[in-house]
């Protein structure tokens, strides 16, 4: 999917972006259409949007969930166990003058 905008109407990424852009789920031949004419037309004036759902849309890998048709949610355990892989973020604080910094 990919969305054109300008600067003041770009969407809000977190919000539904259902019904928005070009989907390729829209069919291949009005999809590539767009995507030569964006190609063609790309510029600074414009803000690009591009979302990568492949499989995620049905499924919540940070809340290890399944999302089926209906609204039906799922826990991955239920169906394959625990999770096979954590993701974890820090950051380090700076060195004030003086100290060493962690490694």
């Amino acid at each position: 999917q990919f969305i054109i905008s300008d600067p003041a109407e770009a969407p809000d990424l977190s919000s539904d972006l259902t019904g928005l852009g070009a989907r390729r789920t829209d069919g291949m031949k009005k999809y590539i259409a767009a995507m030569r004419d964006m190609l063609d037309t790309l510029n600074c004036d414009k803000v690009y949007t591009f979302a990568f759902w492949g499989i995620s849309q049905f499924i919540d890998v940070m809340g290890w969930t399944l999302h089926m048709p209906g609204g039906l949610t799922i826990c991955a355990n239920k169906l394959c166990g625990v999770a096979p892989v954590y993701v974890v973020a820090y950051q380090l604080a700076r060195a004030g003058e003086g100290e060493e910094a962690d490694t």
